[in-house]
């Protein structure tokens, strides 16, 4: 994969492994420029030895009064340095057209959070000084399902309690469309059509999905979210209460001989080679799992066919010859019970046991 940074600093990559676009409809919505580089809308910095360092999203770049751009993780690095901040995040507010930044903290006790301010921009440029802070008021911050701050929650939680509310958009969910696309719907009546009237991406989709499960604290069907068209097709669904999805019950008959000795066969006769012949993959850190001791619940990053056959080849041979994937034993149950597992399908996670 080729790298480079744009005249902003923008990282840009291609590359045969960059998908070439996201489906929007029935039509595919290229996400490569004209010359085949993907925008990935994060911000880098290159040293003269080469080396990149991930600088923020673009979108997230806070530009002052004076045209400065200011980083917001370079700020939350100096704040997170005080012993008093147990976490924090810096949030661009308005200010004459322009922004400026407001840290927002967390604090392991009730100190003085003018004097850690004041700190930490003592190793900060000084245009890049905090004038604002914020101390949140809940034990946590809002965070995704990837456990990051949401940050515009908590840039609106905090505008609300320091400037007048701006105008809101009628009705909760043109305000949670505005909130995860960033534009303001023009229709919003029942019938409007989430692709041709919203113009909801793919990624808008999930976005939504996030913010109306963490809005009304409720699990929505994934299955029924993705084939849902129209808004009232959303409205309904939050509506009607989540089928609730059976736990699954795991035999002890995979972790018992004959089939571990099967298992192992299948995987040294036919996985080990494929994973060898398609992938080779270089296994680095074995060395960490040296004192692990069992049981063991392996989770992949990511979620394709080919997760297993690289997971059991990078962990030790003491892990690999007891360790099944779980996931499959949730797609013999669906067969026998297809009723059950009809709301909410698909790949949630791939555990591995180790027993």
């Amino acid at each position: 994969r080729e790298l480079k940074l744009d005249p902003s600093g923008e990282i840009l990559v291609r590359g045969e492994n960059i998908a070439a676009g996201y489906w929007h409809g029935r039509k595919l919505q290229p996400v490569q420029g004209r010359e085949e580089w993907f925008h990935t809308g994060d911000l880098g910095a290159l040293d003269p030895d080469g080396n990149l360092y991930f600088k923020g999203r673009k979108k997230s770049v806070i530009v002052t009064a004076e045209g400065l751009n200011i980083h917001p993780q370079d700020l939350e690095a100096a704040l997170r340095r005080q012993p008093e901040v147990r976490d924090c995040v810096v949030v661009g507010l308005p200010r004459d057209g322009n922004q400026e930044p407001c840290a927002v903290l967390l604090l392991r006790a009730a100190d003085n959070p003018e004097a850690i301010v004041q700190r930490a921009n003592q190793s900060l440029a000084p245009y890049q000084h905090m004038r604002r802070w914020f101390l949140w008021p809940d034990q946590d911050f809002p965070r995704t399902s990837t456990h990051k701050p949401r940050t515009n929650l908590i840039r609106e939680a905090v505008q609300a309690q320091t400037e007048p509310r701006a105008a809101a958009p009628s009705g909760t969910l043109a305000d949670l469309i505005t909130r995860t696309t960033g534009r303001t719907p023009a229709r919003l009546s029942p019938d409007a059509n989430l692709e041709t009237d919203l113009n909801l991406s793919s990624i808008d989709r999930v976005e939504l999905l996030g913010a109306l499960e963490d809005r009304y604290q409720v699990e929505l069907s994934e299955t029924r979210f993705s084939a849902a068209t129209t808004v009232g097709e959303l409205e309904q669904m939050l509506h009607q209460p989540t089928v609730r999805r059976s736990e699954h019950h795991y035999p002890h008959w995979p972790q018992r001989w004959p089939t571990t000795w099967l298992r192992l066969a299948v995987y040294y006769l036919l996985t080990w080679p494929a994973t060898l012949l398609l992938g080779y993959p270089k296994i680095t850190g074995r060395r960490n799992l040296r004192g692990l001791r069992g049981p063991v619940l392996v989770i992949c990053n990511h979620i394709t066919s080919i997760d297993p056959g690289i997971i059991l080849a990078a962990l030790p041979a003491r892990f690999r010859h007891r360790l099944a994937v779980a996931m499959e034993g949730e797609h013999l149950q669906i067969k026998h019970q297809p009723g059950i597992f009809s709301e909410g399908g698909g790949d949630a996670g791939r555990p591995l046991h180790c027993g």
